[in-house]
C-alpha cells in the first residue's frame, strides 16, 4: 500500500513539476495578455515612439493591477478577469477559461471603462465617447494653441482616480499619457511635467511589480532630463539605489553621471561612467549613441582633472565602442580623434576634430575651456610621460 502511495505521489509530483516548467514567466505572460514586447527589448524600444512605449508599459501595468486581487502564502496568486482565470506560483503562470475575447480586450489601448463602471453603463459610455473625441482632436489639432484635448484627458484622469480600484488608477495613468502629449503639443511645459510626475506616482502606488515601475520611472526621467527638469535626477537616483543591477540600473547611473558633470563633480562622473561602460561592454546590444555621450563626458572629466595616464589607458575601451558603433556617433569619433591627437602630438588633427565636431554639435564655453586643456597638453609635449611618447 505504501509503495502504491509513493508511486501515486511521484506521478503527481512529476505532473506538477512538468506543468510548472511549461508555464510562462510573468514577462512572457504579460507579452501574451497585452500583445506587447517585453520592456527589456532594447531594439524595439529604439523603434517605437516614446508615447507608445509608455502606453505599452501601462497596458502591462494594468494587467498586473487587475491581477492583484488574491494572494496566499505570498508565492501563489489567482486572477479572475471576467471569464478567464490566471493562476501563478513563484513567478510562473498558466490560464484557464475563454482566453481570446478577454485577451483582445486587455491589449486594447482604450480604458476598461465598462469594467470599472460596471454598475453604471451610462458613465462608461460617456467617458469612452469623450476619450475617443479627445483622441481624434489631438491628432487633428497637431500643434495648434488650444487645449480641449488636454482638459478632457485631465478630467477623465481625475474621474478615474476617484474610483478605488488599481485598474482604474492605471487607466487614469493612461489618460495622463494622453494629457501629457496634448500638453507637449500646446507647449504647456509645466503641465506636461506635472502629468508625467503624477503618472509615475499612480503606477508606484497601485502595482507592486518592480520591473514595470522601474522602467516607467527611468523612461519618464529620460523625458524630464531632456527638458532640463530637476525631477529627473531624483527619479534616476531612486532607480539606481534599488536592489536590481540590470540595464535600467546602469542606464540611470549613466544619466546621473551626465547631470553630475554639469555640477563639475568629476570624480563621481568618472566612477559612475567606468562602471556603466564595463557593464555595456559585456552586452550583446549596445546603444552607441548613449555610450557616445558617456564617453564624451568621461573624456572631459579626465581632461578637467588632467588625468593623462588614465586617458591613455582607456583608449582600448573607446576603440571597442567605436568599432561597435561603426562611425555613427559623433562623440565617439571625436574622442577617438582626440586620443590620436594626444598620442601623436598632432595639433592639426586636434583642430580638425574640434572644428568638425563643433560645426554639427556646438559646444558650450565650459566644454571648450576643458577641451583646450588637450591643446595645451599637445603643445607642451616635452612634459608628456613616456607612456604617451611616440616611439
Amino acid at each position: 500500500m505504501s509503495a502504491l502511495f509513493i508511486l501515486i505521489l511521484s506521478i503527481i509530483t512529476i505532473f506538477i513539476t512538468t506543468l510548472y516548467l511549461r508555464c510562462p514567466t510573468m514577462e512572457q505572460y504579460l507579452n501574451v495578455v497585452t500583445h506587447t514586447k517585453g520592456l527589456d527589448d532594447q531594439v524595439l524600444r529604439d523603434l517605437l515612439p516614446i508615447q507608445q512605449q509608455l502606453v505599452n508599459a501601462l497596458l502591462r501595468a494594468r494587467v498586473v493591477a487587475l491581477s492583484q486581487e488574491q494572494h496566499f502564502f505570498e508565492i501563489a496568486r489567482r486572477i479572475r478577469i471576467r471569464n478567464i482565470t490566471f493562476y501563478g506560483i513563484w513567478g510562473k503562470w498558466y490560464a484557464w477559461g475563454r482566453h481570446h475575447p478577454v485577451l483582445a480586450e486587455l491589449r486594447d489601448g482604450a480604458p476598461l471603462l465598462h469594467l470599472i463602471f460596471k454598475d453604471d453603463k451610462s458613465i462608461s459610455r460617456q467617458l469612452a465617447q469623450e476619450w475617443q473625441a479627445a483622441e481624434r482632436a489631438l491628432v487633428q489639432r497637431g500643434n495648434r494653441d488650444d487645449n480641449p484635448p488636454l482638459q478632457t484627458f485631465q478630467g477623465i484622469a481625475e474621474r478615474l482616480c476617484q474610483i478605488k480600484t488599481e485598474a482604474a488608477k492605471l487607466d487614469a495613468a493612461l489618460a495622463l499619457v494622453m494629457a501629457w502629449q496634448a500638453a507637449e503639443n500646446t507647449h504647456a511645459d509645466e503641465q506636461a511635467v506635472a502629468f508625467l510626475l503624477a503618472l509615475v506616482q499612480l503606477v508606484k502606488d497601485n502595482i507592486s511589480y518592480l520591473p514595470i515601475i522601474r522602467w516607467i520611472q527611468v523612461t519618464v526621467a529620460d523625458i524630464l532630463f531632456k527638458k532640463g527638469s530637476y525631477h529627473a535626477y531624483e527619479m534616476y537616483k531612486e532607480v539606481k539605489d534599488g536592489k536590481f543591477f540590470d540595464e535600467v540600473h546602469y542606464r540611470s547611473m549613466g544619466q546621473i553621471a551626465c547631470i553630475e558633470f554639469q555640477k563639475e563633480e568629476y570624480e563621481l562622473v568618472i566612477s559612475n561612467v567606468i562602471q556603466v561602460l564595463k557593464y555595456y561592454r559585456n552586452q550583446i546590444y549596445v546603444d552607441t549613441e548613449a555610450i557616445g555621450h558617456l564617453i564624451f563626458v568621461l573624456f572631459q572629466s579626465r581632461l578637467a582633472k588632467k588625468q593623462w595616464k588614465e586617458i591613455e589607458q582607456e583608449k582600448n575601451l573607446v576603440d571597442f565602442f567605436c568599432e561597435a558603433d561603426g562611425g555613427n556617433s559623433p562623440e565617439l569619433e571625436f574622442v577617438k580623434n582626440m586620443f590620436k591627437a594626444l598620442r601623436d602630438y598632432d595639433i592639426k588633427l586636434y583642430e580638425l576634430a574640434v572644428r568638425d565636431y563643433d560645426r554639427h554639435n556646438p559646444m558650450t564655453d565650459e566644454q571648450i575651456s576643458i577641451i583646450l586643456l588637450a591643446k595645451e597638453r599637445i603643445a607642451s609635449k616635452t612634459l608628456l610621460p613616456k607612456t604617451l611618447k611616440v616611439s
